[in-house]
């Protein structure tokens, strides 16, 4: 084999550590406003697991470490502004009141042009589940995605993990639970925009 002219340029595989499933103390490190794939309102919520996290600032580094010329941001939660009736999409709501709970008096939800950079750089607690999909090669494999958002204090206090989301036709598979452990009584602070790139 003759060996291809860019191949001391490209990252392996390599190994690295999975996030655990279950709950964490998220960041929020940009939101979008944007529109779907069939052109309904949605935004876009970028996340990062906090300082205060047992897994810190898991998907920067992975942002960081990923050589790709097209790397996109590893967590990012897509929320319709509407549901199918018209109504406001109660996940929406739900992520507005998780964000106010966390950052007890220092978040204000702000409507209009301000509305995305209100939550810059605001805690929220995330429960992050396994769901099945069918990769380019055809085979079926395994992601773990954030499945609810929840407040801080309950992230602390313990979540279950999720039941497993297969493709259709497999049954759901149960989990056990998995905590985060905190100082009692005690919510993170929210710190500094590290070097994120947004």
């Amino acid at each position: 084999m003759i060996k291809p002219k860019d191949y001391d340029n490209v990252q392996g595989y390599g190994e690295y550590e999975a996030l655990e499933l279950g709950g964490h103390v998220m960041k929020i490190v940009n939101v979008e406003e944007t529109v779907s794939s069939t052109g309904k309102p949605m935004v876009k919520i970028y996340l990062d697991t906090d300082k205060s996290d047992k897994q810190p600032q898991y998907f920067k580094a992975r942002y960081d470490s990923d050589t790709r010329a097209n790397k996109k941001w590893p967590c990012i939660v897509c929320q319709l502004v509407y549901d199918d009736t018209g109504a406001t999409n109660r996940g929406l709501k739900a992520f507005h009141e998780c964000v106010e709970k966390s950052n007890e008096s220092k978040f204000r939800l702000l409507w209009g042009d301000k509305y995305c950079d209100c939550f810059k750089g605001k805690l929220i607690g995330g429960v992050f589940g396994r769901e099945e999909f069918i990769a380019s090669d055809g085979s079926a494999k395994w992601a773990t995605k954030c499945f609810f958002f929840r407040s801080v204090g309950v992230i602390l206090k313990g979540v279950p993990v999720p039941e497993d989301k297969p493709l259709s036709g497999n049954k759901p598979v149960a989990r056990q639970n998995v905590v985060v452990q905190a100082q009692p009584g005690e919510l993170p602070i929210p710190g500094d925009d590290d070097d994120y790139p947004f």
